[in-house]
């Protein structure tokens, strides 16, 4: 009997291997060096892309109950590995083969968010879908089921990207990336203009958040921050569905509230602070657009976001007929302070010229050309454009004709057409649309304002000739 435990311990372990062989190629569960180049039937499986939620329950490879562990073996037994293998057989003992089997799903895994770093998304997809049907332990599972997800939002699939979330949250209900996952819907969901679930969602994030527990303390800051995260997009969503007065309510709420003392919690409060005055703005609400916009100034002066609070505030300043306080808050737009300057100096350059031509055409309607003029020079300054540099001169010329200062319009004309000439050699007689539209109009100009020029001067002598006649 002592003979024949032994033998037919071996021969239930032969079968379990063989088993287990089946399951897995000679190369290895995931070894694959060339994807592209896999069968027809391999592909035929890949592409049911749909049915792989089945696939998520089933039990990993190696967990039932047949496999031996030291629980149901006499230790003994253990620590002859030799019993567990033979010439015979292709694969290792147990402990080897599984060992292999975690290598192999760390290529596989590896090798799904190469293809998608490289932009071959299809690729990607295929192969973490080919993970999951391996039933690999849940961890790989998880992260597997996530990176479908991603692929989906990258490929802008926002229905499936949320099913996918969606049977991770129906799988995984005490996950501790349910939150994330929750917050990802939320964002999918206002992407796809469904507003009120979208805010139905990011409310259930920040419940999640205020309930979380079993966290080590260390990782409290992490979810803290993503409760903020949630109420900012609630204000954002808000905005974007254009409930301002909403909007408006829950960025003050942000900036009253005391949130966590991490640094890894705290909000950007000048950020906020501009999309309250925004939002003000939005709803035509201009007392509050100024009283903010002094508190906002004066805490962040030099904030890259003071150029858009000073625009919002004059506009308002000019709506109250105050043009020369409006007119201050521009000139220190074209300040440009240094830190502002280098953090964008394109974008901040193509914001004061836009912003410079809508105050300087406001002034215009109200007839303070003035204004207009001093605004218009200040943007000289800048480093614009070719066409933005037509524009500004033309418009000069323009306005000084209105205050009847001609020598200062025909000498902005002049410019405009010696730049045209320069452009016009550069560039082999090929100008752009708008560009040949500024010399034009500026030649036009040009010669009614000699034209008229002439006419009155010899009004002007014809009149001295007749009184001196007299």
């Amino acid at each position: 009997m002592f003979i024949k435990k032994p033998l037919i311990l071996c021969v239930l372990l032969f079968f379990i291997n063989e088993e287990t062989y089946s399951d897995t190629p000679n190369q290895g569960a995931f070894e694959n060096n060339n994807t592209t180049s896999e069968s027809a039937n391999s592909e035929k499986k890949v592409d049911v892309a749909d049915s792989f939620e089945k696939d998520l329950q089933k039990p990993e490879v190696g967990s039932d109950s047949s496999w031996p562990s030291s629980m149901r073996l006499d230790p003994i037994f253990i620590e002859f590995p030799d019993l567990f293998t033979s010439p015979g057989m292709e694969t290792d003992a147990i402990g080897p083969y599984m060992d292999k089997r975690a290598e192999d799903l760390d290529a596989a895994f590896r090798l799904g968010i190469q293809y998608r770093q490289e932009g071959k998304l299809d690729l990607s997809r295929k192969t973490f879908i080919r993970l999951i049907k391996s039933r690999p332990p849940e961890s790989y599972r998880k992260s597997a089921l996530l990176q479908l997800a991603l692929l989906a939002e990258k490929n802008e699939e926002w229905v499936r990207a949320n099913q996918i979330y969606s049977h991770y949250d129906k799988l995984y209900p005490e996950d501790p990336n349910q939150i994330l996952v929750h917050l990802k819907m939320a964002d999918i969901l206002r992407k796809t203009g469904a507003i009120e679930q979208a805010l139905h969602k990011y409310h259930a994030v920040i419940a999640m958040t205020m309930k979380a527990k079993g966290y080590p303390k260390k990782y409290l800051p992490v979810i803290q921050r993503l409760g903020v995260k949630a109420k900012i997009e609630i204000a954002e969503t808000h905005f974007l569905d254009g409930d301002y007065v909403s909007a408006a309510r829950h960025y003050h709420r942000l900036l009253t509230q005391k949130h966590s003392q991490s640094d890894l919690v705290k909000i950007n409060k000048p950020h906020v602070h501009y999309k309250l005055i925004h939002s003000h703005s939005k709803n035509d609400d201009d007392t509050k657009v100024e009283k903010e916009s002094k508190s906002f100034l004066k805490d962040y002066g030099d904030h890259p976001k003071a150029i858009e609070v000073r625009y919002l505030y004059a506009k308002v300043l000019m709506k109250k007929s105050r043009n020369s306080d409006a007119l201050k808050q521009f000139m220190k737009i074209l300040e440009n302070p240094t830190t502002s300057k280098e953090t964008e100096p394109e974008t901040w350059t193509r914001l004061q010229f836009k912003i410079g031509v809508e105050i300087a055409g406001l002034m215009a309607k109200e007839l303070n050309f003035t204004s207009a003029i001093q605004i218009y020079e200040g943007l000289l300054d800048l480093d614009l454009e070719e066409n933005e540099f037509l524009e500004v001169n033309y418009q000069l010329g323009i306005f000084n004709e209105e205050l009847k200062s001609y020598q200062k319009a025909l000498a902005y004309y002049k410019k405009i057409i010696d730049r045209i000439a320069i452009l016009k050699k550069d560039n082999l007689n090929s100008l752009s649309r708008p560009s040949k539209m500024f010399g034009d109009m500026a030649e036009w100009r040009l010669k009614t304002l000699n034209w008229f020029e002439a006419k009155e001067s010899e009004i002007q002598r014809k009149e001295q000739e007749a009184q001196g006649s007299n």
